[in-house]
Order: structure tokens, then C-alpha cells, then sequence
């Protein structure tokens, strides 16, 4: 993404790119819902054209963020 300097703020230039950050933390016990749930959000947004694709963190830890 270019950055243009104005003299009020630094802003992204628009280059017809955009990307999306969600964050959920699941309830323990719902994990394997949760991701089947998910992989069905994430499988049908990659058929879309020009889908940059996707990834799906989980916690470093059992219970952590």
C-alpha cells in the first residue's frame, strides 16, 4: 500500500485493495463449532475474484488471546 504525506495526516492512497482483521475469542468448549463455522465464512469468501486469501490464528496458548 503507497502512503501520500498531506500536510494534515499521513493517509493510504487508494489502490483498489482491502484487507479486514477480525479477532473473536471462542468460548472454551465451542472450538471445533467455531472453526467449521469459520472455514465455511473463509472457503466462500475465496471464490470471490481477486480473493487475496485467508488465514485463521489460533492462541499460542490454551485459553490466551
Amino acid at each position: 500500500m503507497a502512503i501520500t504525506d498531506t500536510p494534515e495526516h499521513t493517509v493510504p492512497a487508494d489502490n483498489g485493495e482491502v484487507n479486514l482483521l477480525i479477532a473473536r475469542q471462542v468460548e472454551p468448549g465451542h472450538e471445533e463449532t467455531f472453526e467449521a463455522w469459520a472455514h465455511g465464512i473463509l472457503e466462500t469468501a475465496a471464490a470471490f475474484p481477486d480473493h487475496l486469501g485467508y488465514g485463521l490464528f489460533r492462541p499460542a496458548t490454551e485459553g490466551g488471546p
